[in-house]
């Protein structure tokens, strides 16, 4: 059965926004948070998983997720530490996994 390592990180920037964006902005889902928070809405990651559903040998690897709505550019200590939650939650993974889904958005 092939496995797919699922992640997404969004965040829609405007560098016209005067306000800067932060790690408080995001919300933040790991693991089968991810899959829950998306399953049945009409998301990137929800159509996804409705399609590996309706496959039915697919094994979904939920990592990582962060979504935030408008702000000005993200503060960079706070972009590093979502990268660093990021890389860290897919690494663990990788050699397990047939294929890869990365939502990204920003």
């Amino acid at each position: 059965m092939p496995r797919i390592l699922i992640a997404e990180c969004k965040q829609e920037i405007s560098s016209f926004n005067p306000h800067i964006g932060t790690y408080d902005n995001f919300t933040i889902n790991r693991g089968p948070e991810l899959t829950a928070y998306h399953q049945g809405k009409e998301t990137e990651l929800g159509g996804a998983l409705d399609v590996f559903a309706k496959e039915g040998d697919i094994e979904i690897c939920p990592t990582y997720g962060a979504r935030a709505s408008s702000a000005g550019p993200l503060a960079q200590k706070d972009f590093e530490r979502i990268t660093a939650e990021f890389l860290h939650a897919v690494k663990g993974h990788t050699e397990e996994a047939d294929g890869f889904l990365f939502v990204l958005h920003g």
